[in-house]
């Protein structure tokens, strides 16, 4: 039967594009479903912000009256200003096992873009690269995502393809545990780093959350702009993102480096939430809320969200520096064990880093891309 692609453009159709996943995945599947107050505002344009700066658009499959499946199409217009951008997104895809939905989706999103006169597809993104759960899963299906991370099905791969996408970039995601014994280079590494002049390592201030955030955004806007599809974080992104982690942030696992008094580097980790929330089915009420308030404690696990440092002192240790104090002060805060989460293919020195912390490449997700 060949589907229907229609667009959301009521709360019915978004509750639908909303409720697909529970249809999808299964109690054999290692999914969990994201907070679902979370979500719907995201997908909402009168409470997310990226309406207001992009192009964007959801789609839904239908075989009669059931949804079969679901994407997004979208182009950041602050990433990609003019008429003709470099790239427009496609994301939140999920599909029954049917290559003609997928083909439906995948050519709806094209042609949405090619209207906008897009040069490329990129995606998965929900919306944009730094959102939640960018990527496929490609390797790792059989264990649970980290919170804020991807889970998929093995032929939504098979979908991309179909639909002409080629992979583009690989990312990587490193099991650890606080029981690995260092191994001597980093712990030289790590000497090397503590005897710069000036050099202390600090957690944030939560008191001082918006001071800190643009501090985030200094670091990650220098140390970041040559990385793979790094877009630099405005202001309005990080009052959101200062918003975001007061909710959920332990600040004793975020850590800043300072030279001297002058921010140089930082490693964000976060609890994983997954711990307490996975048999929630994405809901805060009635036990959700009552975990996150009551139950932090039995969270045992954190995610590696994000590092970086500036491009002056990556050559003095100072990264493994934080990433080596993340790995003794996370079991005084109750964490034993981890993921270093998004670490793209092609960088080999951070790869072989995580690999020196005794992780693991357990999982692994792809994104793709198309020439339109």
């Amino acid at each position: 039967m060949t589907p229907t692609i229609v667009h959301v453009r009521s709360a019915r159709s978004r509750r639908a594009f909303l409720n697909l996943p529970r249809r999808i995945y299964g109690r054999g599947d290692a999914w969990i479903e994201p907070l679902r107050l979370e979500l719907a505002q995201r997908l909402d344009p009168e409470k997310n912000a990226f309406f207001r700066q992009s192009d964007a658009v959801l789609f839904l499959a239908t075989h009669g009256r059931t949804v079969v499946g679901r994407i997004s199409a979208q182009i950041d217009r602050l990433a990609h200003p003019g008429d003709a951008p470099g790239e427009g997104n496609f994301g939140f895809y999920e599909a029954i096992d049917d290559r003609s939905v997928g083909a439906a989706l995948f050519g709806a999103a094209e042609a949405w873009l090619r209207e906008r006169r897009a040069k490329k597809m990129v995606g998965p993104y929900n919306f944009r690269l730094e959102d939640p759960a960018p990527g496929f899963l490609r390797e790792g299906f059989h264990l649970r995502p980290m919170f804020m991370m991807p889970y998929s099905k093995p032929y939504y791969l098979d979908h991309a393809r179909q639909a002409g996408l080629t992979e583009t970039m690989r990312l990587n995601s490193y099991s650890v545990t606080s029981e690995f014994p260092l191994p001597a280079w980093i712990v030289e590494r790590v000497a090397q780093a503590r005897r710069v002049p000036g050099l202390v390592v600090r957690p944030i201030d939560l008191a001082k959350l918006s001071e800190e955030a643009e501090i985030i955004r200094q670091i990650f806007n220098e140390a970041l702009k040559n990385n793979w599809g790094f877009v630099p974080f405005t202001e309005k992104q990080v009052r959101a993102m200062a918003r975001d982690l007061r909710r959920i942030a332990d600040p004793r696992i975020i850590l800043i480096a300072e030279v001297d008094r002058r921010p140089v580097g930082v490693v964000i980790n976060l609890p994983n939430y997954n711990d307490i929330l996975h048999d929630c089915r994405g809901r805060l009420f009635p036990k959700g809320l009552y975990r996150i308030l009551f139950r932090k404690s039995d969270i045992q696990s954190m995610r590696g969200y994000a590092f970086a440092v500036l491009p002056e002192y990556q050559s003095q240790g100072i990264g493994v520096l934080l990433i080596a104090e993340s790995w003794e002060r996370c079991p005084a805060a109750g964490y034993r064990s981890g993921e270093i989460t998004w670490v793209l293919g092609d960088n080999t020195g951070m790869n072989s880093l995580a690999e020196g912390f005794g992780g693991k490449a357990e999982k692994q997700y792809a994104i793709y891309n198309k020439t339109l």
